[in-house]
Order: structure tokens, then sequence, then C-alpha cells
């Protein structure tokens, strides 16, 4: 399993095992050795573990194995919040779209609104996944994404829309909220700013207020069923790692509640089903991409059940 911190970044100066960082020991732990250092404690504690190290090891693997044989299984894209608006930043899918295409998965994306509200996006995913149940199907989330996935398997507690669903990648998803919305809007002026923002553009600003983290569709979580193999990738930046201001100052406000990415606290992506895979200086636009590209072909591949050559023997 993974080890040590890539990068030469410097090792934490204490070391815990996964089981021991709880939300409440991560925030004591961003009091008394700092946000920076914490995150890499969080990171290396991951790679360290049993139920996630072997699991990423894996996926490093498979990442430019030679072709395999995927049978007719496809993958369905659930884009970002304002993915048509702003595709560059990534919440369109690009990153698994040429993923797909160079390992010769069928892929589409969800035609869901940018900013649609979190049960009518997943409502879209539901029905879709009901009209589309021949062939094995992988899901490919991103950011706001994940919600709607994790709202679909709320509305659908029995999972009996996703039986051929074999496998979920979720990319940076916002699967508990995001302390974020829950700070802006108690920010009076800015809520006021925001809100002509959206009209203007006719954007529908309740789609922000979904995703808020306390008392939110989301808290409650989500039960996926037990046949589909989930991966959360997730960046661990550090303050130098953001190129975008906007997301290391929201970086700061948050880093009391432990580590982020700008948008969610990591931790919550651990108390998820699924195993997580720690993208090392990247932020939640996954940022920088080229270190990301290869990874989404080991993501895909994991998703579907694929397995190294040594540990199928």
């Amino acid at each position: 399993m993974v080890t040590k911190l890539p990068d030469n970044r410097a090792e934490p100066d204490v070391h815990y095992s996964l089981d021991d960082l709880d939300a409440k020991t991560l925030r004591g732990l961003v009091q008394s050795i700092g946000l920076d250092q914490t995150t890499l404690l969080l990171y290396q504690s991951i790679c360290q573990s049993r139920q996630h190290g072997f699991a990423i090891d894996s996926i490093n693997r498979m990442r430019d194995m030679d072709d395999l044989d995927h049978g007719d299984a496809r993958v369905l894209i659930v884009p970002g919040f304002l993915h048509r608006e702003f595709p560059e930043s990534g919440a369109d899918g690009r990153l698994i779209i040429e993923a797909a295409r160079q390992i010769g998965l069928e892929h589409e994306v969800l035609p869901s609104p940018s900013t649609g509200r979190l049960a009518d996006n997943a409502k879209l995913l539901l029905s879709f996944l009901k009209g589309h149940t021949g062939r094995p199907l992988v899901l490919a989330s991103i950011c706001k994404g994940g919600s709607e996935v994790v709202a679909a398997m709320q509305l659908d507690p029995s999972c009996e829309n996703f039986s051929h669903v074999v496998g979920w990648v979720n990319v940076c998803g916002v699967l508990r909220g995001s302390p974020v919305v829950d700070r802006v809007s108690k920010q009076r002026l800015r809520m006021l700013g925001l809100r002509l923002f959206f009209s203007l553009r006719r954007w529908t600003m309740a789609s922000l207020s979904d995703l808020r983290y306390e008392g939110g569709m989301l808290e409650a979580g989500f039960k996926p069923p037990r046949h589909m193999k989930i991966v959360h990738a997730v960046g661990f930046p550090t303050e130098e790692d953001f190129t975008l201001s906007k997301l290391r100052s929201f970086h700061h406000q948050i880093g009391e509640l432990g580590p982020n990415d700008g948008i969610i606290l990591l931790h919550d992506a651990l108390r998820a089903a699924g195993v997580v895979y720690p993208v090392l200086g990247a932020d939640h636009y996954m940022r920088p991409r080229f270190r990301v590209q290869p990874l989404c072909r080991g993501l895909l591949r994991y998703a579907m059940g694929h397995q190294p050559a040594d540990e199928t023997r």
C-alpha cells in the first residue's frame, strides 16, 4: 500500500490510524497542528488503511493496463452545477468522458438542468435508469451530480432502479452538503447579491439551498445496493495548491471544521459507503487536471469490477 507522501511534502509530526480520525479529532488537530498538516495526516491515514489502501493500489495499477473486456457496459455521467454555463470547470464530466473514450466505453451525459432542484434532477436520473435496464451501467457523478445520485437513492430506498448499476465513480461529490452554503446563506448582503445574480440569468437559487450542510436533504445520507462498487475521488489540497482565490478563501472559512477541498469536508466521504481515493494537491475542481486524467481510467475500471492481473489469480 501507499505509505509515503509524494511531491516531497513534509511528513506530519503525528500519526493516527484512520479509525481514530473522527470529525471531532480532526477539528482538534486543525487547532493543534494546522489545517495543512491535518490534511496530509488524513491523506496518509487513508492510504495506509486496510479498507482504502488496497483499493488505491489497485486503481493505480489499472490506470495504464491494456484494454480489458468491458462487455456491453457503458457509462452514464451525472454532471455538476452549472455544467452547461461553465463547462471549463469540469462539471460537464470531461475528464470521465475522455477516460471512457480511451478505454473504449460508450458514454452518455444525463441531460439534467444546470441549476435544477436536487429532488427534480434525482427523479430525472431515476427515470433514465428505469428506461435503460438492458445493459450494465456505471454512474460517474461530478460535484452536485453526486448529490443527485444520493437523492435518487433516498427517493428509491429499495434501489430497485439501480439493479443494473454495477458501479459508481463519484468525483468531488457533495454527499453530505457543503458548509460553504450554510455560511454564505447567513450573510445577508451576499445573499441579496446572489439572488439578483441568479435572477438575471434565470437560474434556480433554491438549487444552492438544497446543498446546505445542516437540515438539508443530504443530511439523511444514503444506503446503496450491496452489489454496487463505489469509489469517491476526493481532492486533498493544502493552501499552496489552490489556483482560485475564491476556493482558497472558502478553504480557510470552513477549515476550523476540518480538512476540506474548498467546498466539502473530506471526512464526509469516509462516512459514506464505498472506498475513498484521495488526490493529493487537487482542489474541488480537480486541478491540476493533467495529474487526474490518467486516474479516471483506473476509477472506471475499478467501478466495473476489474482487478489487476496479480489479484485475479
